[in-house]
């Protein structure tokens, strides 16, 4: 199942949770601070000796870098502070070096870690704009060559079965054996351009657009169930108002994607195409009922799960694939549409 979706309560539940122990940080890491400075307080004025498990310390600082960035490094100085204003008040001279190295390494580690992470971040977001170009440059391709197929090759495959037609048509009376190929040839014709033209319509849906995604997904629904001899549908609950055309479009490449596997690696019979909106989500849902796909494909291997992937998270979305006891697979993306929309 899709974790986190959108209708369902176990997906408002995680929702709560996550939002809440962003909420629970700062409370979290005063404790941590306050337990430290309680632990320094006691070894310097209540044992006079120096601060036992100052190792532990670490763990507020690496928390408050991991959670805030280069300002959790703020921890860090704050436990320097707490631990030199300490042994200063003790009056003891002889252990100030120490514990002076002491702060400087939990100012130092803080500062490297949160130099390490800046640096992650950065990569992590060289990565996605990289994966974003990737996505866009194909659909850009895609979008070409739908356009060459729709205005060249269907009205030259259409133009060809016409002629073809009004070759049949005057060699009726004198050879009525070839004026029978010729109306093959022109029935074939005409039959390869409907199919370009349903190939055409695949890779630009003109409605997405306008981000009129409901609507393209009902029609990849009808190619799909055409071409496959298969039951395809697409619903909405609620109806789908139209969403940012970058998002829709991307959202119908990930359904094309989900339901043309579902019938190449699962021989599914029949798949359920269904668009969930909420007030600032979207969650597009395919389930079939077929055998499964490959593991490879489940573990992200596959080519075709890999872009689906990277559709995903060029929108800021969240792409969850699992499989069904019963049977069947389910392809899940939820798209946060304020963010896409700020």
């Amino acid at each position: 199942m899709c974790r986190g979706g959108l209708s369902s309560p176990r997906g408002r539940q995680m929702e709560a949770l996550t939002l809440r122990g962003h909420h629970l940080r700062l409370p979290a890491m005063s404790l941590m601070v306050a337990a430290a400075t309680a632990l320094t307080v006691y070894c310097h004025h209540g044992l006079h000796t120096a601060v036992v498990f100052t190792h532990a310390f670490y763990i507020p600082i690496l928390l408050g870098v991991h959670w805030w960035g280069s300002r959790g490094v703020v921890v860090a100085a704050v436990l320097a502070a707490v631990l030199l204003a300490s042994r200063l008040a003790t009056h003891d001279a002889l252990g100030v070096p120490e514990d002076l190295l002491r702060a400087a390494m939990f100012v130092g580690v803080g500062g490297v870690f949160a130099r390490f992470a800046h640096l992650a971040s950065r990569k992590a977001a060289e990565v996605r704009r990289l994966e974003r170009q990737i996505v866009t440059t194909t659909e850009q391709t895609q979008q070409q060559v739908g356009r060459d197929l729709h205005d060249d090759i269907c009205q030259r495959l259409t133009g060809l079965s016409f002629l073809a037609e009004s070759l049949a048509i005057r060699l009726h009376d004198r050879a009525p054996d070839e004026a029978a190929d010729a109306g093959a040839v022109a029935t074939g014709l005409m039959a390869a351009a409907d199919q370009t033209r349903r190939v055409a319509r695949g890779l630009v849906p003109v409605m997405l657009e306008r981000g009129d995604l409901m609507t393209a997904l009902d029609d990849l629904a009808r190619s799909v169930a055409a071409t496959h001899r298969c039951e395809c549908r697409a619903t909405a609950e609620p109806p789908a108002p139209d969403c940012d055309p970058d998002v829709a479009v991307q959202l119908y490449r990930i359904a094309q994607e989900a339901a043309s596997n579902a019938v190449r690696h699962g021989q599914a019979k029949r798949i359920d195409i269904r668009l969930e909106a909420g007030e600032s989500h979207l969650v597009l849902r395919i389930r079939d009922d077929g055998r499964g796909w490959p593991a490879a494909e489940l573990r992200g291997r596959g080519l075709g799960v890999a872009t689906m992937a990277y559709r995903a998270d060029a929108i800021g979305g969240r792409l969850t694939i699992a499989g069904h006891q019963n049977g069947g697979t389910e392809v899940c993306c939820r798209v946060d549409t304020d963010r896409e929309r700020s």
